[in-house]
């Protein structure tokens, strides 16, 4: 098996406490819950995700669908029945899952007129989102015969650890890896961030968005 650290390694590999930055929020809420365990929810351990309770409420329905292939439909659908605030970021990874699930194929108009109001600009009414609840309530979310591909919200092993170094990169660019560190050339960055030449050449092309199916992922992401 390649040795090659982006083909061996998973993205939990490296979320360990001391890679992670800490926002001021994040250690108070680590503090308010010592001694409570670790949570182990997707949207709990996906560092990549904006800080924003209202997003990772939505991502948590979603990869708890997506890790049920389809059957656990319920936190999504009581989210769409609430007030809880659905926004543009939310509205483009539901579009991707509903897409991902081939959710209009096969379908009457509703179904399809569904996903039309998901993507338009206006905001859907309580009525409009009752309505799409109800639509994935009594429709079976089959995956495709093909191999699904990667949720908008998700990283791949591969991308994810090639997200975060590149995070470092940058870091080493800026000051070093230190505060008041003397900046790192690219090429200098890169190099002690992947030590190995075979991983150093494809965190290069990564970076400058050389990388076919990082591209094509960042396309169905929402944009930030």
């Amino acid at each position: 098996m390649s040795k090659i650290k982006y083909k061996g390694r998973k993205s939990g590999d490296f979320r360990s406490a001391k890679e992670r930055p800490m926002s001021t929020d994040l250690v108070k809420l680590m503090a308010e819950d010592a001694g409570k365990g670790v949570s182990q929810a997707f949207e709990d351990s996906a560092w990549w995700l904006p800080e924003d309770l209202w997003t990772r409420a939505w991502i948590g329905a979603m990869a708890s669908l997506d890790r049920s292939k389809g059957k656990n439909k319920q936190p999504l659908i009581e989210l769409l029945r609430s007030e809880s605030r659905i926004t543009r970021i939310e509205r483009d990874y539901l579009i991707d899952l509903l897409d991902r699930y081939e959710f209009n194929v096969q379908a009457n108009d509703l179904c399809t007129s569904a996903l039309a109001l998901l993507r338009a600009d206006s905001e859907l009414t309580a009525a409009q989102r009752a309505q799409l609840a109800d639509l994935i309530q009594i429709r079976d979310l089959k995956r495709p015969a093909h191999r699904p591909p990667t949720p908008a919200y998700d990283r791949t092993d591969v991308d994810a650890h090639l997200e975060w170094d590149e995070t470092q990169v940058r870091q080493l660019q800026k000051n070093g890896g230190r505060v008041g560190g003397a900046r790192m050339a690219l090429e200098s960055a890169i190099n002690k961030v992947a030590p190995d030449p075979r991983d150093a050449s494809i965190l290069r092309d990564y970076i400058a968005g050389k990388r076919g199916s990082t591209r094509r992922m960042k396309k169905r992401r929402p944009k930030s």
